[in-house]
């Protein structure tokens, strides 16, 4: 702070007392049920987990999701819960030259995937990161 700066604020001080801040804050609180309405949702790993509340919530807030998976009876077990707003695509992400096939078939579903949830995950469960094998590792991430 420049000693111009510093004196100014002494100034006012002096002559004004201390600063009076108002802090104004609006709290509002979302309606539940329709702001995902009209939206169609795509999710991977969506047939447990993380990735099954989520597609949950979204069907919840009105939108049509569509899950995908590599384990086709957790997917028709996951799209049975979720109901008529839910589809599901048995697909290995890891196949990345497919992805466009991937689309194409979301997109007959529902017509087009206004967003992308990634919650599709590996994990080989070992011990501890030391017990962690490089193929595991490329593999997983």
């Amino acid at each position: 702070m420049s000693i111009s700066t510093y004196l100014k604020r002494l100034t006012n001080y002096v002559f004004h007392g201390i600063p009076n801040n108002i802090v104004k804050i609006e709290v509002r609180s979302v309606v539940n049920g329709n702001t995902l309405e009209g939206r169609t949702i795509l999710i991977t790993g969506g047939n447990k987990g993380i990735g099954l509340a989520i597609g949950e919530r979204c069907v919840q807030e009105g939108a049509n999701i569509i899950l995908v998976g590599r384990n086709e009876d957790d997917l028709k077990t996951a799209s049975l819960k979720l109901g008529n707003h839910c589809k599901y695509i048995k697909y290995d992400l890891s196949n990345i030259e497919g992805i466009d096939e991937l689309l194409v078939k979301a997109q007959q579903l529902f017509g087009d995937v206004d967003s992308l949830v990634c919650s599709a995950g590996v994990s080989f469960h070992e011990k501890n990161i030391c017990d962690v094998s490089i193929d595991n590792f490329e593999t997983q991430f």
